[in-house]
């Protein structure tokens, strides 16, 4: 489910032009808003999630602001980004019916079906992140309209 919001990134281009530190600010408290389902997601995501994967680094969590747009040229307000190659291989490669069977069988019997740790804990959270970014961009609105009188 996807709330749709529009010029919010327009509105904090222009306030850059104007006033870069209340636009700075805006893109803050956004990205706030996702901050701690990222932390979330960081605690609950294994270090090691099967052993000898340990040489695959940690999982990285980061909350993005803006993105490419898509084919109906809408794009992403904010993201939450995971990245390593550990959280690759746990999450993403044990839907791929080529890996091996045993690893998926292990990653499954661990932790559950893939989309292990990401999706139940962002669906979880989704219906507040959304309602917390349309306060903070009626936020950038009023901010905005106190920047242009």
């Amino acid at each position: 489910m996807a709330n749709e919001i529009e010029g919010v990134k327009a509105t904090i281009a222009e306030l850059r032009k104007i006033e870069p530190a209340v636009a700075r600010q805006a893109v803050k408290d956004i990205k706030a808003v996702a901050q701690p389902t990222a932390n979330e997601l960081k605690a609950t995501a294994p270090a090691v999630p099967l052993s000898r994967m340990g040489n695959y680094g940690p999982t990285k969590v980061a909350v993005k602001y803006g993105g490419r747009k898509d084919a109906q040229g809408k794009s992403n307000l904010v993201s939450i980004r995971l990245t390593g190659p550990g959280w690759t291989v746990a999450s993403d490669m044990a839907r791929n019916a080529s890996a091996g069977e045993s690893m998926v069988a292990n990653l499954t019997t661990k932790y559950g079906k893939p989309s292990r740790w990401a999706w139940p804990t962002v669906e979880r959270r989704l219906a507040n992140i959304q309602r917390a970014i349309a306060d903070a961009c009626k936020q950038v609105e009023r901010e905005a309209t106190k920047v242009m009188r």
